[in-house]
């Protein structure tokens, strides 16, 4: 009898685990297939090439594993800066700084996006504040499910994949 009662209970126990029932509600709007991270860089990261009046500039390597081959080949990678008046734009950038110019130059290749900080006269630039970047690695499945969006135009990206600082 308990041999019978417990291969009932088990029947009765597996029978119960059915999948009846109205699907979840909608999960909110985001995009899998966009990844981003933040870095503060201080002064003292920067690290330094070239010849001062020739070709100097700073530049750091921001490691980001979400930049894989297939972002390169196929996607995006973008990079932000957050200035120290909290006003937040993509780079490339020039800034015209007293009769000079700073500029903000990234790159990137698997598993890091590079920013190169150099004058327009290329003399020695003095940093000496805090940068904030976001670094956002798009892969190219984004290009087939976002249609509507200019891939050649940086604001138009950012604004149909809603990315923001």
């Amino acid at each position: 009898m308990k041999k019978l009662l417990v291969f009932f209970s088990i029947i009765v126990l597996l029978s119960s685990c059915a999948k009846d029932g109205d699907p979840g509600a909608q999960g909110p709007t985001g995009n899998a297939n966009v990844k981003s991270k933040t870095f503060t860089i201080t002064p003292g990261q920067w690290q330094s090439t070239g010849t001062a009046g020739v070709d100097y500039e700073k530049f750091i390597d921001l490691s980001f594993s979400d930049i894989t081959q297939s972002v390169i080949d196929n996607g995006a990678v973008l990079v932000y800066l957050k200035a120290s008046d909290g006003s937040i734009g993509q780079i490339p950038v020039n800034i015209p700084v007293s009769g000079n110019s700073v500029n903000f130059v990234p790159s990137a290749e698997v598993g890091s996006a590079t920013v190169e900080l150099f004058l327009g006269d290329y003399q020695i630039p003095n940093v000496s504040i805090n940068y904030e970047f976001k670094v956002v690695a798009i892969d190219g499945t984004a290009r087939i499910t976002h249609p509507e969006i200019n891939w050649n135009d940086p604001l138009s990206i950012s604004k149909g994949l809603q990315i923001s600082m």
